[in-house]
């Protein structure tokens, strides 16, 4: 199954699963502030697939159990309240 891997703001090229980059490269891609062109296509797929059709907000019940599968599926949290709560991940 055909999948992308990066970040909201972090992604700074796409590029083949079979590609192979030496650490100079990689570096390179790391810390300069020029993203590839290839970043386009990236941000127009998040874009579409951050849209409210494919979003879920689970809004948390005791008992609750959320489970997805990293290899095909965005996720992200957002504000957790470490003072009052434990967050137990696997």
């Amino acid at each position: 199954q055909k999948a992308l891997y990066g970040w909201n703001s972090g992604t700074c090229c796409i590029m083949p699963r079979d590609a192979k980059l030496d650490s100079a490269q990689l570096t390179e891609l790391e810390t300069s502030a020029i993203k590839h062109s290839s970043v386009a296509t990236w941000l127009a797929l998040l874009q579409r697939v951050t849209a409210p059709a494919f979003t879920t907000i689970w809004r948390w019940r005791i008992g609750d159990l959320l489970v997805w599968d990293n290899r095909s599926t965005m996720h992200c949290a957002t504000g957790f309240d470490r003072a009052r709560y434990v967050r137990e991940m696997w």
